[in-house]
């Protein structure tokens, strides 16, 4: 199901799923809200930190990217500047 998707939404640079586009805006609003529920910067989303709070915090960021707006996880780790 997963190629599917991909393959349906190749073509869409938005990433238009169900009306939710990802803008600039909810990008920065997904950080903020990240920042104030685990206390953590974006820095360290993207650092090599380990602990546990920051873990979190950059699952749940894959997890939102790669599922609701449907970002492949090449384009996740240029965001975060992470490889695999």
């Amino acid at each position: 199901m997963r190629e599917r998707e991909r393959i349906k939404n190749q073509n869409n640079l938005n990433k238009v799923i169900n009306g939710i586009n990802i803008t600039e805006s909810r990008h920065e609003n997904l950080k903020n809200l990240l920042k104030q529920y685990f206390g953590v910067s974006w820095q360290q989303i993207t650092s090599k930190s380990r602990a546990g709070n920051v873990v979190r915090a950059r699952r749940h960021y894959f997890y939102v990217m790669r599922y609701i707006f449907l970002y492949t996880l090449e384009e996740i780790g240029m965001l975060t500047n992470k490889n695999h």
